[in-house]
């Protein structure tokens, strides 16, 4: 159970990070 619940919880996170690096990276290349 619990290592089910930390499965669920660290795939979207590891998938999710690069997306908000990506989000928070953008504004600074297109306006430097």
């Amino acid at each position: 159970m619990n290592e089910n619940l930390f499965a669920s919880f660290t795939t979207p996170t590891m998938m999710g990070l690069p997306i908000v690096i990506l989000i928070i990276m953008f504004p600074s290349i297109l306006f430097p």
